[in-house]
């Protein structure tokens, strides 16, 4: 990438600079991976009232435009800087996800490897995850 006219490497400058939104983006998207599998594999499997809650709140977060709420709530919040673009991208981006994800469930809720789980004892929570 070369040097600055004063001699400074640019390379190292951009590595730098763009740490924290690496930061930010890993964060955010690791806990978006988390609301998404917790959240659509429990609404999936479980069925009745608690799909029907747990999709209802999914289908809100698809609903809001996720760059004007972020906008306002961003202008709102108490402490500024990367923690608050952290957390808005985290609760404005996992809602498709978990959408696929219960769909998924949905349909492999009923097929002979998990209904076989369920007689031979196992917990929700073991066939849900593994």
């Amino acid at each position: 990438m070369g040097t600055t006219q004063k001699g400074e490497d640019l390379f190292s400058q951009l590595v730098y600079g763009a740490r924290i939104s690496l930061l930010v983006g890993f964060i955010s998207a690791l806990g978006s991976t988390c609301l998404q599998i917790v959240l659509g594999l429990t609404a999936g499997y479980f069925g009745g009232l608690t799909d029907n809650i747990l999709s209802l709140f999914i289908n809100v977060f698809l609903l809001l435009p996720s760059i004007p709420l972020g906008v306002v709530i961003a202008s709102f919040a108490p402490f500024k800087g990367p923690e608050t673009i952290t957390l808005l991208l985290l609760f404005t981006s996992w809602s498709y996800g978990a959408r696929v994800l219960r769909a998924q469930t949905l349909s492999m809720r009923n097929r002979e490897f998990v209904e076989a789980a369920r007689a031979s004892g196992e917990s929700s929570l073991r066939i849900i995850f593994f």
